[in-house]
């Protein structure tokens, strides 16, 4: 017998399970590699480490493509490159994450787009110094609330256990990667409130600056739900799935965008009290 995976002298691998593994895909275009001899993908033609791939299969924490690469090709165009896939390749970008991140080399990278979030708003606030308090607890109270809602998609949508209760059909594998890789999507909030408060410095009776702000929240929010379903669709969800989806990311949204809004209020009360005693004193 013969098919696709089998050597050039026409023998079968046999029952090595290195080869034989099911559900061993190419890491950079979702071939299915069981039963392949060579180290090297038929489909792309890219090398693959085997063992690293069998790892992952059994639970191992798998690196995060390109940006794990960054100290050969340099922290800023890796970041560059992982956040335009994000961003603009969602599709493409959720075929090429592994089912479970190394949580250090997730957390370095979710630190680095949130700083560069909070640089890049807190830069445009520095324009106009009298909206700088506020913008400062807003800001807060937003981290706060994609955090949350970063945490819930994936636990909620990229989880195959939590998907069961979602929509009829069978969930995937679970791939908790491609949620916790979503958050490069703040960059476009952040993006957002620069603008704005660029056109505020410019023009400083400009009447809709709070109008834009939450204006600027709804289309990355809007950009981002969408990205979750086409990340969804990539990797395999049924058409039940998705349309669960649908529904359940609003909600999840609405839940963390309460919880950041209890901290701004929280925090300001506290901020209140804290300049109360100082004028006191």
């Amino acid at each position: 017998m013969t098919d696709a995976h089998q050597t050039a002298s026409g023998t079968s691998p046999g029952a090595n399970p290195a080869y034989e593994a099911p559900g061993m895909h190419c890491p950079y275009c979702r071939y299915n590699l069981t039963g392949l001899r060579d180290d090297r993908c038929p489909e792309c033609g890219k090398p693959f480490d085997r063992a690293l791939l069998l790892a992952q299969l059994a639970g191992a924490p798998a690196p995060i493509p390109i940006w794990s690469d960054r100290a050969r090709i340099g922290v800023v165009p890796a970041a560059a490159r992982v956040i335009f896939l994000v961003l603009f390749a969602s599709e493409r970008w959720a075929r090429m994450l592994p089912a479970q991140l190394d949580p250090q080399e997730h957390r370095r990278f979710q630190a680095t787009c949130y700083a560069l979030a909070i640089v890049i708003v807190l830069a445009a606030g520095a324009l106009t110094p009298r909206d700088f308090v506020p913008l400062l607890g807003l800001v807060c109270a937003w981290c706060v609330g994609a955090l949350i809602c970063e945490s819930l998609v994936t636990n909620a949508v990229f989880d195959s256990e939590a998907l069961t209760c979602i929509g009829a059909g069978m969930p995937p594998p679970r791939r908790r990667g491609v949620g916790e890789m979503l958050c490069p999507h703040i960059l476009l909030t952040a993006v957002g409130f620069a603008v704005v408060q660029i056109i505020a410095a410019l023009r400083p009776n400009f009447p809709l600056k709070e109008q834009s702000h939450w204006a600027a929240v709804q289309l990355a929010a809007l950009w981002w739900w969408v990205a979750v379903l086409r990340s969804a669709r990539a990797i395999g969800y049924p058409a039940a799935d998705l349309l669960g989806i649908v529904l359940l990311v609003p909600v999840l949204a609405l839940v963390s965008a309460m919880a950041g809004g209890i901290v701004l209020l929280v925090g300001g009360f506290f901020l209140m009290v804290l300049l109360a005693g100082m004028g006191l004193g």
